[in-house]
């Protein structure tokens, strides 16, 4: 192919035209989208690390949007990689089988503190179907448990063992630390009730890690301590409750970077990502 001798972009800026080997091609130009109407609220880090999650909504032909950005502050702007594990793990899931909520990656331009950032961010669209409202595990179990019933025992008895197996398995797999009773969500409509979907992983894998050293010297057998509502503070620990016959007939995600682009983090992120999730996919398969 001769190389690339004019370039012109439309007035709409959303092609340009390129000229190769005396032909004209018109090419999409993938510019990030532009969010900048949208009100960021602070959520802060339930783990307790430095670092705040922006988070904004917005209704779409009648659909709500959940966004949500990676760690952020006023000095260093967004610098976490929150938002691409969410995808990781929302892919490592769908791979195994689990019900967990569809989120997307996205590169956006955004105004935050009164400037102007392009950053990568999920988006998500809202679980609820009209009419149905929503309660935390933690809640639902306070007005639902029997007496010296533990939150383990109650999600079997209502009929979610499997969503416990599934849970718990993923987890570990992530190195999931922020499972508290508010990241469990219990779905109502018409006198029914169900589990929702498993949702927010942002604070897994590596999320800790920001520098290419912190990457390299972080423990990809980190087990604990975790804020976990169901089971222990201990990701090892929690895989007791899980048969060990569920266990090894888990199928290795093969792609768990499906559908992201490698552009939204260093390079050394990737690589050591992957050695991470294959070491914990190898111990759980070897219990």
């Amino acid at each position: 192919m001769d190389a690339l001798s004019d370039l012109a972009v439309t007035d709409d800026d959303k092609y340009y035209i390129c000229f190769i080997g005396g032909c004209c091609y018109m090419m999409m130009l993938f510019s990030p989208l532009d969010l900048r109407h949208l009100i960021w609220a602070i959520a802060r880090d339930s783990s307790g690390s430095s670092g705040s999650f922006l988070k904004s909504e917005e209704i779409i032909d009648g659909i709500k949007y959940y966004y949500k950005m990676s760690s952020y502050n006023s000095i260093d702007g967004f610098w976490g990689f929150e938002s691409i594990n969410e995808v990781i793990c929302k892919n490592i899931a769908n791979a195994l089988g689990y019900d967990c909520l569809q989120y997307e990656l996205i590169q956006a331009l955004v105004v935050v503190d009164n400037k102007e950032y392009t950053t990568w961010l999920t988006r998500s669209a809202s679980f609820k179907q009209s009419g149905m409202k929503s309660l935390s595990f933690g809640a639902f179990y306070d007005l639902k448990h029997m007496e010296n019933e533990g939150p383990i025992t109650f999600l079997k008895r209502i009929g979610y063992g499997k969503y416990l197996y599934d849970m718990l398995t993923l987890d570990y797999l992530v190195c999931n630390r922020d499972r508290h009773s508010s990241n469990l969500e219990i779905l109502f409509k018409n006198g029914n009730y169900n589990l929702a979907l498993l949702f927010d992983h942002g604070l897994s894998l590596m999320c800790s890690c920001r520098f290419k050293d912190d990457f390299e010297k972080f423990d990809i057998s980190k087990s604990g301590p975790v804020n976990n509502f169901i089971g222990s503070k201990d990701l090892i620990e929690n895989l007791k409750y899980v048969p060990r016959s569920y266990l090894k007939e888990l199928s290795y995600p093969k792609d768990i970077f499906k559908g992201i682009d490698r552009d939204s983090a260093p390079d050394y992120y990737w690589g050591n990502i992957q050695h991470m999730f294959d070491w914990r996919f190898e111990y759980v398969k070897n219990l």
